[in-house]
């Protein structure tokens, strides 16, 4: 697998590059390297990869305990 290829995969099941990165145990600059082609994707974290991408139970799991942030939130009005 190259770093498109995990891009692409990583978008279709709508999975953000720092959900990845902290199933994977990497920090997400990693992952953000690894798709750009800057480092190269080892074997082992390329078969994790692919395990994670096809469990749709686990991808549903990560979705839905993402935090929402209103505008309001983001603006500091509710700090």
């Amino acid at each position: 697998m190259n770093g498109k290829q995990m891009r692409e995969a990583r978008r279709l099941v709508g999975l953000r590059a720092v959900e990845v990165a902290s199933e994977l145990g990497v920090h997400g600059e990693t992952v953000c390297r690894w798709e750009k082609g800057i480092s190269p994707i080892s074997r082992l974290v390329s078969e994790a990869f692919e395990r994670l991408v096809s469990d749709s139970d686990r991808v549903a799991v990560i979705k839905k305990g993402r935090k929402r942030w209103s505008r309001a939130a983001k603006s500091g009005l509710y700090n």
